[in-house]
This record gives structure tokens, sequence and C-alpha cells, in this order.
């Protein structure tokens, strides 16, 4: 069994990182372009935003019908950020104890 969830484990750690980063990027390039140091006419900045709407939008959009907007501030991009550590940390703690398991 442990020779299936292992992997498992490493590989969905693996895409909550790259989900982060990702995330980490969408709201770097929306602060760029919210205060005009990005033009929103440039070609590259479209494509980034647009490809980084369309895999974190879904999921945002969740988190914001639940938790409005604190002001001019929109939480949902820290909410979503401080989940993904604490599925990171529950998967970290679930493969250190499978690690443990098969050592005895």
């Amino acid at each position: 069994m442990d020779i299936i969830l292992i992997p498992i484990l490493k590989t969905a750690s693996f895409l909550l990182t790259l989900y982060t980063y990702a995330l980490v990027a969408y709201i770097a390039v929306n602060l760029l372009l919210n205060f005009k140091i990005i033009n929103p006419s440039n070609q590259l900045a479209r494509t980034l935003m647009d490809f980084l709407y369309r895999i974190l939008d879904p999921v945002l959009s969740k988190i914001r019908s639940i938790i409005p907007f604190v002001g001019p501030f929109d939480l949902s991009p820290l909410i979503l950020l401080l989940s993904i550590f604490f599925i990171q940390n529950i998967l970290a703690r679930l493969f250190l104890s499978l690690i443990k398991d098969s050592i005895r």
C-alpha cells in the first residue's frame, strides 16, 4: 500500500506547490496592473493574467462567495494560500507517518 500512496502524496504536494506559485504570480501581476506599473494593453501581461485567471478563478470565486471583500481588499487569495499550506502540512505529516510505518 505504501508503494502506491507515497508517490500519490508526493505528486499532490508538488501540484499544490505549483498552484501556490501560480497564486503568487497572480497576486504580483494583479498588483502591478492595479498600480499601473505594467501597461494593461501589454500582450504578455494580458496572456499571463488570462492563464492565471483561468486556473485560479474557479477556486477564488467560491471563496469570494463565502467571504466578502473587506473594504477595497480581496482576501480570497490569502485564504486560498493559507488553505494550501494547511493541506500541504497534512500531506507532509501523512507522508512521514507512512515512511515511519514502512521502516518498522
